[in-house]
């Protein structure tokens, strides 16, 4: 039987009462003798009594109490003459003569030795006496030494070496004894101890690459081999030992003594933790246990909050390493190819008690292939035939080089004349093909008219005429649901059709790889993606064309260690690919390749890696690879880097490759030539983020609902007959939502402004207006209506969103140029907008295309930039990835339930889904008999119904508003009554008793000087700048309307006055929340409030913040009408009421307005044939 300790108050070990156990005896009745030591009564045996220490007499309870009530000031002493230092209440435990009885023997009294080695304050006070310990006044003084050794170097002409002296530096901290604790008491065991930080937590840090995951055994055996300086300091301060016990810690049946030790080395990382960003063994060994535990996310934050556990974001980049390792094992792909990834989130709804919403990421594992890059030129079997990969421009030089103010950031970033061309085309085939219209009768309805919102030039109404441009129109199916239009009840056909292609086993690679024209067909068994499917079928035109797999984890695009993950991923992937290309070039030639080899002569995997997504990933990539690259092209070693990366990348064990892996990378990236040895850089200048054409389009529409939505809406009203219906077109979630009312939008006005620039020349056949002259036209009626110019301005931008959905189907893979252009004019808008993401994203792209090598534009151009349809039509990368994410819809649906599988599920699609057919593919072949796409008149054109924009708006704009009228001013109230309201000359009124911000007017202006003052501040005066502050250069977005006007000013009024919750929910996001709480906190300290915003809820954030506001304003009378008049000044400032109007005569030479006129003054545009 174990020995049982019991410890008395003053902490030291004490013997303890015989303990008797006795088995089979009625002891009822038992009197065994025993007396009280005060009362010479007999203790009966059922009842308790105390035992006294250190004497071990025994009193009845009646005394113990009455002494205690007469102890006054003097210590309760026994009536043998001992003080009694305390006392045990136990149960009598006598038995008679002859009972079986066990005893737990006594504990002896340490030595002097032990006493020493184990409890050095107790021998101390026990050697130098009770007069050794200072009075609670004076306290007790501690000094601490310092000591710092010191190297003299020997005098020129003196004795050789140096001499060593040490040099002590002494501070004296005077700490109170006993449990009062005086003035200043606390701070001086504060300084003692922050004193003592350097010597204690330093040295007992471990690296972050030597913390292994461990077990709770192993986390044990740890910290017995880990004896470091903090954890034998907490083990003393917390014991009270100078020295632990092995024998106990580590022996059998110690729980006690190894609890006591667990938890000093439990602290010891707690303590490390709260100055390190990363998680040590203990926090590891705990969070791994939580995580095969399934807690509830708030348990974890909890844990989380204090640093005992893994913090939020470390707990999802554990789930990223594991993920990555994953993913890396299943990569299959040659030394000579690339690999590319395309991904996107997609989300389901959790039903159950515990609603939520899970989140997974979808990607395109996209090969490209030998054959197609030899194809494009960046690969050839003779060196010299292989496009130059060396960058066409270096960055930094360029920045040299600038000695103008602007001029690289104008050159780069602001429209030029290219771009007016290209958009005054748009124009201008808008404007003759609505003259070709009314001239021959064709907008009525039922009747057909072509698919406008594809003709941007000459050449693509050629296109679209001959159904060059047309996916088949399935491909054209709207993502969004139309409140106005949507159908519920369509026919979904669930028949799967056979393939009636049989591949040949003679089939070359290259006939196989074609993807541009008919459909393509693959052979059996070949690996189009870099994780090879499971079950060999012949694969579906969609991802047979585009060479592409499916993958899926469980993770959030919208998180930072997500996309860090993905980054790392990709970087992995090449890195795998030029180590087989290095160990098959070492088997062949008997030797490594040089690390100096010509960059032409390495595989084209060393180009880059790079991750294709939609804006939001593609803005937090952005962040970190501009971090990574400061630190690789500027050798700023000193910028920080996120850690959130998984900590162990692709590791070779090959030392003589990771080497040579080093010595290529290092020497040149993307934008230029590397500085040094990369200064710690994670990429090496050779990874970027590519964000799609179809979510930045998706972005400027948005944008254009912001700024001209609220007189534009009068507009759309016509035939769409509710607020929200109209919403809905004009803050799309998909830009597909407008491809046919924007187009009919834009022919109506240039259709009215023909009619009425015809009628009053009295319709005469002979003098037939020409595009060029309509729109000369109306930019004379503009002159003095801020109304029409608005339009004028609304209508070029709604050109621009149709050049830049058009520039992904412009010849076989779209056209980059056009693209950029598109970027360079919808950057304007994105600046007064405050799409402060795509400003940013502009600025890489555009500074990406400057320095690119011919090899990295071919590859942008052809594999990058746009992917495939099932059909062979090019399309935005974003747009081809949701259509991976549509055939997911199929079989997994939008909702998750408790024991659905989710996982199973979503792993079982991700290898059926490239094997089949699509279900539009499947739809397409039932309707027509075969894949191919259709050049029919029914999808070239397009039929007009009565509620059509052409005309329903024909009716409003030119009939009531009479915008385009050649002598009357525009009507903006009381349409068809006998006294309509007509705008005042140069008056900004607006329909709808709105009225117009001048600054609208100027807002491509505003626009162009913003981007290029961006552009100028954060890549050129401080290249690759990580963080980006609205005080250096404000994109504040432009209030349109007096509408906008007045909510902003209520927005600006609520964040400082007001204490509705609904209101402040709507007026703040959580950011502003915790900023004004924390504020308000310092100024109202005197009231002692106590929060923290990093523990609180927005909801929780919010109610605080009315608190303390009505704290405030009871205080002080006068608090509120300030804060309310603060308000409305700075608002003022930020918002000037009254914009500087601007004569049109000026804004029509703007070549926004005015246009191209090389190109208008074009024989096309001149004339008109009927």
């Amino acid at each position: 039987m174990s020995t049982k300790r019991q410890r008395s108050d003053s902490g030291s070990d004490v013997s303890a009462t015989r303990r008797r156990v006795t088995r089979g005896v009625d002891l009822s009745a038992v009197d065994d003798g025993t007396v009280c030591v005060k009362c010479s009564q007999t203790i009966p045996y059922t009842s308790q009594c105390a035992v006294l220490q250190p004497c071990a007499c025994k009193v009845c309870l009646v005394c113990l109490l009455a002494s205690h009530a007469q102890r006054g000031k003097s210590l309760l002493a026994c009536s043998c003459g001992s003080e009694v230092a305390s006392h045990q209440i136990l149960a009598a435990q006598r038995v008679p003569e002859g009972a079986a009885i066990m005893y737990n023997t006594a504990a002896a009294a340490p030595s002097e030795e032990e006493l020493m080695k184990y409890q050095p304050w107790q021998y101390l006070l026990k050697k130098e006496g009770p007069a050794f310990v200072a009075s609670e006044e004076e306290g007790a003084m501690f000094v601490l030494y310092l000591g710092q050794w010191e190297k003299t170097a020997g005098k020129v002409g003196g004795p050789e070496g140096a001499t060593t002296t040490t040099r002590f530096t002494t501070k004296a901290f005077r700490l109170m004894g006993g449990r009062a604790a005086s003035e200043g008491y606390a701070e001086q065991m504060c300084e003692f101890f922050g004193t003592l930080h350097p010597f204690l937590v330093g040295p007992s840090v471990t690296p972050r690459s030597k913390i292994p995951t461990c077990m709770p055994r192993e986390f044990f055996d740890h910290a017995v081999e880990d004896y470091s300086p903090l954890l034998a300091a907490i083990y003393g301060l917390g014991t009270g030992n100078g020295e632990r016990d092995l024998e106990k810690i580590t022996g059998a049946g110690q729980q006690d003594h190894q609890s006591q030790y667990l938890a000093a080395a439990a602290a010891r990382d707690v303590i490390i933790r709260i100055t390190h960003k990363y998680p040590h063994h203990f926090q590891r060994m705990l969070g791994d246990q939580l995580e095969m535990q399934h807690t509830t996310s708030l348990f974890r934050d909890l844990v989380s909050a204090f640093r005992i556990g893994y913090s939020r974001d470390l707990a999802d980049k554990s789930q990223c390493q594991a993920v990555l390792k994953s993913l890396l094992e299943g990569v299959s792909i040659g030394s000579e190819e690339m690999a590319l990834l395309n991904g996107d989130n997609f989300g389901l709804v959790r039903k159950g008690r515990q609603a939520s919403y899970s989140q997974w990421i979808i990607f395109q594992d996209i090969k490209v292939r030998l054959q197609r890059l030899k194809q494009l030129k960046i690969h050839a079997e003779k060196v010299e035939d292989r496009l130059a990969r060396d960058p066409a421009a270096d960055w930094l030089q360029l920045v040299k080089e600038d000695q103008t103010e602007m001029e690289l950031a104008e050159d780069v970033v602001a429209p030029n004349d290219g771009d007016f061309e290209a958009l005054t085309h748009s124009v201008m085939e808008g404007i003759k093909y609505a003259i070709e219209l009314d001239l021959a009768g064709g907008v009525k309805i039922d009747a057909q008219i072509l698919r406008f919102g594809y003709v941007i030039d000459q050449e693509t109404r050629k296109q679209l005429e001959s159904g060059e441009l047309l996916a088949p129109v399935d491909e054209e199916e709207e993502s969004g649901s139309d409140p106005a239009t949507s159908n519920d009840d369509r026919e979904v056909v669930e028949r799967r059709i056979p393939r009636n292609y049989t591949p040949r086993e003679d089939e070359d690679e290259e006939a196989v790889n074609s993807t541009v024209g008919a459909a393509a067909h693959y052979p059996a068994g070949l690996n189009h993606g870099m994780h090879p499917a499971s079950v060999e079928t012949e694969r579906s035109d969609f991802y047979g064309r585009n060479n592409a797999t499916l993958n899926v984890v469980k993770a959030d695009l919208a998180k930072k260690e997500s996309v860090c993950m993905i980054a790392q991923y990709t970087y992995d992937v090449r890195k795998m690919i030029l180590q087989k290309w290095y160990e098959e070039q070492r088997t062949a030639n008997g030797a490594p390749p040089p690390s100096n080899i010509d960059v032409q002569k390495l595989p084209p995997a060393y180009i880059l890696s790079c991750f294709l997504c939609d804006g939001q990933p593609a803005a937090q990539l952005s962040a970190i690879i501009a971090a990574d690259n400061r630190r690789f092209y500027c050798g700023d070693g000193n910028q920080e880097l996120p850690d959130l990366f998984p900590d162990n990348p692709a590791n070779t064990n090959d030392d003589e490759f990771e080497r040579w892996f080093k010595a290529i990378n290092v020497r040149m990236g993307l934008l230029g030539r590397g500085r040094g040895d990369g200064h710690g850089t994670r990429f090496y200048g050779k990874f970027w983020v590519f964000p799609g054409g179809f979510h930045a389009c998706m972005k400027l529409h948005n944008c254009c609902g912001i700024m001209f939505g609220n007189f534009v809406a009068v507009f759309f009203g016509a035939w769409r007959n509710t607020p929200n219906k109209v919403n809905w077109i004009l803050f799309p979630s998909d830009p597909r939502q407008l491809e046919q009312e924007l187009p009919q939008y834009i022919l109506l006005h240039y259709r009215s402004a023909f009619i009425y620039l015809w009628g009053s020349r009295g319709k005469d056949p002979e003098k037939i207006p020409s595009a060029a002259e309509v729109h000369e036209y109306m930019l004379k009626r503009a002159v003095d209506s801020p109304f029409r110019q608005a339009v004028l301005l609304q209508l070029r931008y709604a050109e621009i969103t149709k050049l830049l959905r058009m520039s992904a189907r412009v010849g076989k893979r779209g056209s980059v140029n056009l693209f950029l252009t598109a970027v360079r004019f919808a950057s304007t808008l994105w600046a007064t907008a405050h799409a402060v993401d795509y400003c940013r994203l502009a600025g890489d792209l555009l500074m990406f295309h400057k320095c690119a090598s011919p090899a990295m534009k071919e590859l942008y151009a052809n594999e990058i930039f746009t992917r495939l349809s099932a059909f062979g039509k090019s399309m935005f990368a974003d747009e081809n990835m949701e259509k991976s994410i549509k055939h997911f819809r199929d079989p997994i649906g939008k909702t998750e339930r408790p024991g659905d599988a989710t996982e199973k599920k979503m792993e079982a699609a991700a290898v059926a889904i490239p094997q089949k057919p699509p279900q539009a593919q499947v739809r397409q072949e039932l309707r027509t008999g075969s894949a191919q796409p259709s050049s029919g008149k029914t999808r070239s054109h397009e039929r007009l119904h009565e509620n059509s924009p052409l005309i329903q708006g024909h009716e409003l704009v030119h009939n009531q508003i009479k915008l385009w009228h050649p002598t009357d001013r525009p009507i903006i109230g009381d349409y068809g009554k006998p006294n309509p309201k007509y705008a005042e000359p140069n008056s900004y009124d607006l329909p709808g008793k709105e009225t117009l911000n001048p600054e609208v007017l100027q807002c491509f202006e505003i626009g162009k000087k913003r981007m290029e003052a961006y552009f100028q501040k954060y890549y050129i005066d401080k290249p690759f700048a990580v963080e980006r502050s609205e005080k250096d250069v404000p994109l504040t977005k432009i209030l349109a309307t007096s509408v906008d006007r007045n909510e902003e000013k209520k927005k600006a009024i609520d964040r400082a006055v007001s204490v509705n919750t609904d209101e402040l929910n709507k007026a703040m996001n959580k950011e502003e929340v915790a900023e004004e709480l924390d504020a308000l906190g310092n100024e109202l300290y005197s009231l002692d409030v106590d929060f923290d915003v990093r523990k609180m809820t927005k909801k929780d954030m919010i109610k605080k913040l009315i608190e303390l506001r009505r704290a405030q304003f009871d205080l002080d009378d006068g608090a509120k009408s300030k804060a309310h008049t603060d308000a409305l000044e700075a608002f003022a400032l930020k918002y000037p009421s009254e914009a500087t109007p601007v004569s049109f005569e000026g804004l029509a030479t703007t070549p926004i307005y005015g246009l191209s006129e090389s190109v208008y003054e074009m024989a096309r545009y001149k004339t008109t044939e009927r």
